[in-house]
């Protein structure tokens, strides 16, 4: 049997398949949010604090005006929720 690239797509954007057996898949219809929430997860991690100070070494910056909010916590839950379903060590 020959999947089509479309049958592929598909199968993929619900969740159903996973290399990782205790990720748990996307359900169907939140793909584009997922996908979207994932970018956001991205540009986050993209630049991390890089220092020998070790309280703010990995930390998250403003791009817009260097400094740390201490609201960034909240960020915690949507890194946690991508790792989950991704199984992607990075978030």
């Amino acid at each position: 049997m020959r999947l089509t690239a479309i049958t592929v797509l598909a199968f993929l954007a619900i969740g159903g398949c996973s290399a990782n057996p205790k990720v748990k898949p996307v359900k169907k219809g939140q793909a584009e949010a997922f996908s979207l929430l994932k970018d956001w997860c991205d540009a986050l991690i993209r630049d991390p604090i890089k220092s020998d100070n070790p309280s703010i070494d990995g930390g998250i910056i403003c791009a817009g005006c260097a400094r740390i909010y201490g609201h960034c916590t909240d960020a915690i839950l949507p890194l946690m929720y991508v790792a989950r379903h991704t199984g992607d060590e990075k978030y």
